[in-house]
């Protein structure tokens, strides 16, 4: 492998701490040289109707843009708000899930795969057991969440579901937003994985009606979920199963229930 000379760290011949700093220092560097805006007016008013805000997330080297917005946004105390967020898989780093479920106070959607969409389901071998790992987190995130948050399951047969988004609303804003991107707003996307996300905040009301038309698509495809939901034999978690995830997996969601 040849390493490009303004490298100044070489990544795994020297020390990985130095090579992060390197790495953080020059997409610092990048983000800082990008032309800032005057923030949108209360009113919505400003000279554009459209912003466009990226953020980056590169936890490995301390770089934690999209994090920092979102610890942010599901701490808000602003119940006139309504988040909807969907991912294909649901499985929250625990302080998403323990801000989501005690802290805020605006209403929420959360929609995701059911077991017959997540894209592992009757796969070979243990990738077969993929979709129950997943009934397991979304049932206990169940039992302790706010009553002001809703979770719903997409189900359409032949499909299996993929979609990543969030879109903000709030009834005394003009303003509207979503983010575009690629997180699952799990450990891998917080602390592992390389993302980058668009921010659009508008006031313009074509746009706000079309992204509100986005996530109602989605919706016609789902189903809330109640606590009869993981009685059903579609969502029977084998007992090894259960075992395996609090055991060798570790899903630390005491968090949620303190």
């Amino acid at each position: 492998m040849e390493i490009d000379p303004r490298c100044e760290v070489h990544p795994y011949r020297e020390k990985l701490c130095d090579y992060a700093a390197l790495i953080r220092a020059r997409v610092l560097n990048v983000l800082d040289s990008l032309p800032s805006a005057k923030p949108f007016s209360v009113d919505g008013t400003s000279d554009s109707d459209t912003r466009v805000y990226p953020l980056v997330q590169m936890g490995m080297f301390s770089v934690n843009q999209e994090n920092d917005f979102l610890t942010q946004l599901f701490s808000s105390q602003d119940n006139s708000s309504t988040l909807t967020l969907t991912s294909g898989y649901f499985n929250f780093i625990d302080d998403y899930g323990c801000l989501i479920s005690k802290t805020g106070k605006y209403a929420m959607n959360i929609l995701f795969a059911s077991p017959q969409a997540n894209g592992f389901y009757n796969g070979s071998g243990l990738s077969g057991y993929v979709p129950s790992l997943y009934v397991v987190v979304s049932e206990l995130f169940f039992r302790t969440m706010r009553s002001e948050v809703r979770m719903f399951e997409y189900t359409r047969p032949g499909w299996t579901y993929h979609a990543k988004g969030l879109w903000i609303e709030s009834s005394k804003s003009p303003l509207s937003a979503t983010l575009v991107g690629s997180s699952n707003y799990g450990y891998r996307s917080v602390h592992r994985d390389l993302e980058a996300q668009l921010l659009i905040v508008t006031s313009n009301e074509h746009l706000k009606n079309r992204l509100k038309s986005e996530h109602s698509r989605l919706m016609e495809w789902s189903s809330i979920v109640e606590a009869s939901t993981f009685l059903r034999p579609d969502h029977a978690v084998p007992r090894w199963v259960q075992w395996y995830s609090f055991k060798d997996l570790s899903l630390d969601v005491s968090s949620w229930m303190q």
